[in-house]
């Protein structure tokens, strides 16, 4: 069994300070190379938090998919522009689970 508060906490902490949602904001705005480079070539510091937030994203809709609650877990992906590769299509799994999970929540909201 697990406990669903506490892993809901421990992702949402992990975005909340990677601060990854501003990262991919000033990406679309032109500032940021985060998602060109796979997250490697970020200047702020090591990218391991970043990355990690990154799929903590993937983790939270993944999450919020198994409870059932599909527009909120639509919403945590909201950052993510599924249109484009991204670093998630770095890793096949992350890829395969967030277009599966997306178009799951996009089904049962119809």
């Amino acid at each position: 069994a697990w406990n669903v508060y506490g892993v809901l906490n421990f992702l949402q902490a992990l975005v909340e300070k990677s601060n990854i949602i501003n990262i991919l904001e000033s990406e679309k705005a032109g500032l940021e190379q985060f998602t060109a480079t796979d997250g490697y070539d970020y200047s702020g510091g090591s990218n391991v938090l970043k990355v990690l937030g990154y799929f903590s994203i993937v983790g939270l809709l993944r999450v919020h998919c198994l409870l059932g609650d599909y527009s909120t877990g639509l919403k945590c992906l909201t950052p993510i522009d599924i249109s484009q590769s991204g670093v998630y299509t770095s890793v096949i799994g992350s890829h395969i689970t967030t277009i599966y999970h997306y178009g799951f929540a996009n089904l049962m909201l119809r």
